[in-house]
This record gives C-alpha cells, sequence and structure tokens, in this order.
C-alpha cells in the first residue's frame, strides 16, 4: 500500500463512546477502517474478529451507557463482525452444507 493511501486509512479511527470516524463521521468501523483492519489482518482472519469482538462488547458496552434501550445486538453483529466473513456469510447463518464423514463410494 502506497505511504500516503495508508496514512489516510489510519486516519479512520473510532471516537469512543460514539463510535463514530473521527475521519468520515461514519459507524466505525468504516469502509476505510474495514480496508486498513483487512490489511493488517489479511494472514490472520481469526485474529481479526477476535480483536473485534473485544471493540464490539467495549461498543455495546459505552452505548448502553449513554442509551440503555439503544443497542440492537444484531446490528452490533453485523457492524463489527458479520463483514469480516470472507464467504460473505452471517455466522447465524443456518443454511450451511452438512458433510458426511464417510466418503461416498456410490458410482
Amino acid at each position: 500500500m502506497k505511504q500516503h493511501a495508508r496514512a489516510h486509512l489510519e486516519r479512520h479511527l473510532a471516537v469512543r463512546p460514539v463510535w463514530r470516524c473521527r475521519e468520515c463521521a461514519a459507524a466505525w468501523p468504516c469502509p476505510a477502517a474495514k480496508l486498513r483492519l483487512r490489511a493488517e489482518y489479511a494472514h490472520d482472519r481469526p485474529g481479526l474478529a477476535i480483536y473485534l469482538c473485544v471493540l464490539m462488547h467495549d461498543a455495546i458496552s459505552d452505548r448502553l451507557r449513554i442509551d440503555p434501550d439503544g443497542v440492537d445486538p444484531a446490528e452490533y453483529f453485523r457492524r463489527f463482525i458479520g463483514w469480516t466473513r470472507s464467504s460473505g456469510l452471517c455466522l447465524t447463518d443456518t443454511a450451511m452444507p452438512i458433510r458426511s464423514s464417510r466418503a461416498d463410494t456410490r458410482a
């Protein structure tokens, strides 16, 4: 990534307790923050999900202090974790194929 582009992406940080991007004011993680995080964790997708789970917990805690009735857990999941799935599926999707542990020997 070029130095100028990297510097631009690094400015997209969360402002707490509202969890908005300090650069573009979008809900964090904003698209630029997502690009930066994907690049930083390119070889560690589980690490990215764990890191974002911790931040999601912090964001929910902050929101509960501001507005106890304003927390939608599914929205927070989509916002912080859902986009990290490379397949585009949400972890709560139940329509996953079931694979047999034995090989199918029929011809």
